[in-house]
Parts: structure tokens; C-alpha cells; sequence
């Protein structure tokens, strides 16, 4: 059984960039391909039989064979059966490499990608859309919800493209954008859920300047709350933090906490301290304003 590995893709195209785009295909093929290519995809669960049957995804197989058959992946088929990640590993390198050309190609709509692939593939765009952040469930099966995810700018005249490690490997769910001081700042905010009771939230600020990407802020809390702990307002431009202490983030952001005494109770340690912080936008970049840590007392 083949599992999937994480990674990310960052992407940097133009909607100049026709030459690009598949050779053979057409806009309308394209991106019919890659919304088959999706619905599949999503009928797929990681708790489903190991074996699959390849009558089911005829249209496909050409190319699975043909994938399969320049690389060192071995690719199982028996009694008319593909094994389940694999099946899932090629779904994901189709869909990955399929809304790369159709991003790069000059007759690219971001709204209508955004209608016809649904909640399939996850798609977060800045307002100015000149940023879409995708996102793609790694149907992993564990309770880590990892996703394949990779970024896609159209903001200049000519293409790039790499890979960075800079951005988070599980995606982002919302991006906005301030502008001030005749400059873009896109506010690019991030959830995950690392195990039962694991929860990474964060806030991350960048800047782009001819296709490079520098992040200026970030404030990130991994809790073991089910409650939310940071918030982006996008009204206000103020980041909002407040917090339990645990063991996954044992101090305050924002504020020194007492010299006291670690209490420990099963399953994890007791939460010791509040957090609460308040960031606010001055205008190039948050600053914190208020910050507060009030010890908890344990019974």
C-alpha cells in the first residue's frame, strides 16, 4: 500500500501564460478533466475497501498506466482491482497538475473554477483576487488532517514557478487583504487539526514584490481547546488571542506569566494562566496593544 506523502506545490503564473497550458487540450477539456477528476476524488474515503474496482474509473486508466509506467511507483492491478492509495495518489497528482495548467491558461475564470470544483478542492481568494491559496484533503485517514496544498499568484506580467517552504504545508482557509501606503498586505489565516486534541491556529501577514513573497508577521497558538483561540477581523484589521496555557503552548504570547507551581492532571496538565492579547494594524504591520496573563486557579 502506497500512502501518500505531504507536500507542497507553490505555483507563480500569469493569466499571460498560454504557452503553459496542455498542448492537446482545451480550456473547456481541462477543466472538465479536472472536475471528473475531483467528483472521483471525493467518493474516495480512506476506510473504504483496500481494493477498488478499475471498471469504476475505465476513464481514467490510460492515465494510470501511463503515469505508473515512467516512474518507480509499483502499481498494483489484480483481479480487475486497483489498491485504494494508490488510486488516491493518482488523483491527487491529477487534480495537483490539472489546475496548474488551467490557472496558467489565458482563458483561466476564477469564478467559474470556483463554481464548477465545488467544496472538493478547497480554494481561499484574497479580494483583490490576484491570490488563490488550494487546498486538497489528503484523505490520510488519521486523525491529522493534512492536506496537499500550493498557492497560485497572478499579480505580474510573467511566470515563475517554485516551490516554498515558507508557506503552510496544510493550506490556508481565508485571505484578505490591507492596503496601505500605496502597498498590498494579504492577511493569510490557517486551521488544523493535528490529532484528537491537537488545534494549530494562526495569522500570518506577507508582502509581494515581483513575485517575491516575504511574511512579515505571525502568531500561531496549538491547543488543546475545542474553543477558538485567535480571530482576524478583517473590520477592524485586529487580531484577537485568547488562550488556556497547556501543554502544547505552556506560556502567554503576550504577557510574562507568575512564577507558580505546574499543577498535572489526566489526560494533560491543568490549564495554569489565561491568555488574552490584542493586536492592531498601525498601519505596516500589527503591533501588539494589550496583553494579559491571569492565573488560573485548580481545585
Amino acid at each position: 500500500m502506497n500512502m501518500p506523502i505531504t507536500y507542497i506545490w507553490f505555483f507563480l503564473a500569469s493569466l499571460f501564460a498560454s504557452h503553459v497550458s496542455a498542448q492537446s487540450a482545451t480550456y473547456i477539456e481541462l477543466a472538465g478533466r479536472a472536475k471528473r477528476c475531483i467528483e472521483a476524488y471525493e467518493g474516495l474515503d480512506p476506510h473504504m475497501d483496500d481494493l477498488q474496482p478499475a471498471s469504476e474509473y475505465a476513464d481514467f486508466l490510460p492515465e494510470i498506466n501511463r503515469i505508473f509506467e515512467s516512474t518507480e511507483e509499483n502499481w498494483v492491478t489484480r483481479n480487475d482491482s486497483i489498491e485504494l492509495f494508490d488510486l488516491m495518489y493518482f488523483f491527487q497528482t491529477q487534480i495537483v497538475e490539472l489546475v496548474d495548467s488551467i490557472t496558467a491558461h489565458p482563458e483561466f475564470d476564477l469564478v467559474q473554477a470556483q463554481a464548477d470544483w465545488g467544496e472538493g478542492l478547497g480554494m481561499a481568494i484574497s479580494p483583490d483576487q490576484k491570490l488563490v491559496a488550494f487546498s486538497l484533503d489528503e484523505k490520510t485517514g488519521g486523525t491529522y488532517q493534512s492536506r496537499i496544498a500550493w498557492v497560485y499568484f497572478t499579480g505580474w506580467d510573467r511566470v515563475q514557478s517554485a516551490q516554498s517552504e515558507a508557506f503552510q504545508v496544510d493550506g490556508y482557509h481565508s485571505i484578505d487583504t490591507i492596503q496601505s501606503g500605496g502597498e498590498v498586505y494579504y492577511v493569510m489565516e490557517y486551521y488544523t487539526r493535528g490529532c484528537s486534541y491537537c488545534f494549530l491556529e494562526g495569522v500570518e501577514l506577507w508582502t509581494e514584490d515581483h513575485g517575491q513573497f516575504e511574511r512579515i508577521f505571525d502568531v500561531e497558538v496549538n491547543s488543546r481547546s475545542w474553543d477558538e483561540t485567535l480571530r482576524y477581523d478583517a473590520q477592524t484589521n485586529t487580531i484577537t488571542v485568547n488562550y488556556n496555557t497547556d501543554d502544547l503552548t505552556e506560556y502567554c504570547l503576550c504577557a510574562d506569566d507568575e512564577e507558580v507551581e505546574l499543577k498535572e492532571a489526566y489526560p494533560f496538565p491543568v490549564p495554569m494562566y489565561r491568555c488574552e492579547c490584542l493586536y492592531i494594524w498601525n498601519g505596516s504591520m500589527f503591533e501588539l496593544s494589550e496583553g494579559s496573563s491571569t492565573f488560573i486557579e485548580v481545585e
